[in-house]
């Protein structure tokens, strides 16, 4: 797929997506890697773009150069979105929210403590992502260490592989050591680059993901 093709399917990605305003966003590609530019309202906006252009075939990079333009002059202060990001962690179940710390500063949000989990560590970020005010945010969870073999963890990993339809687990090799996962090999979209990696974080015992899958171009 050329350039110019693949930033008319973007834009109609972008277009398609019910969550993204694409008047103020600008697509640039080259060589499959795709630069976003401008701006958006909203943090949880700009997340859903990204999610939007890493859905569509042939991109082989994200670049995020868009910034955050608050537009209601009333948008909650500090104060407000730390109070509310404490309580929808409060209100979400399956997260450990008496372990996890929110601060806020001019509209960024950073969670630190530990976690279970990568998808717990996941679920938090997305609890505060959209709410009003939030210009970022700074997932500086970690995960809690698990006592589990390499070849118990490569071995989950690999099967979760394999059962993933968004996948094609012939093309992607695990290597596993101290609860360090490395994924090499190639994988025909950004999309399926990430689900393999979000296929490892899943795994007990994974504490870090070296994912240095390549992105085949078309």
């Amino acid at each position: 797929m050329n350039d110019k093709q693949l930033q008319k399917d973007i834009l109609a990605e972008l277009d398609w997506e019910p969550f993204v305003n694409p008047a103020h966003i600008g697509v640039s590609v080259d060589h499959g890697v795709v630069t976003l530019t401008g701006h958006v309202t909203s943090f949880a906006e700009k997340h859903a773009a990204a999610e939007a252009v890493r859905r569509v075939r042939g991109v082989r990079a994200l670049v995020q150069d868009m910034h955050v333009q608050l537009t209601d002059p009333l948008w909650p202060d500090d104060a407000d979105i730390a109070t509310a990001a404490v309580a929808r962690l409060s209100w979400r179940t399956g997260i450990p929210a008496e372990a996890i710390k929110v601060s806020v500063e001019n509209g960024g949000v950073m969670l630190t403590g530990q976690v279970e989990n990568h998808g717990q560590r996941e679920i938090a970020a997305a609890e505060v992502r959209d709410i009003p005010g939030v210009r970022m945010v700074v997932n500086a969870l970690t995960l809690r260490p698990a006592v589990v073999s390499p070849a118990d963890v490569q071995q989950r990993i690999e099967a979760a592989l394999r059962r993933n339809a968004l996948i094609d687990a012939g093309q992607v090799a695990v290597m596993v050591a101290d609860g360090v996962v490395t994924l090499t090999g190639t994988v025909h979209s950004l999309y399926e680059r990430e689900a393999a990696a979000w296929a490892a974080w899943s795994a007990p015992g994974t504490r870090e993901v070296l994912n240095e899958l390549a992105v085949a171009g078309d």
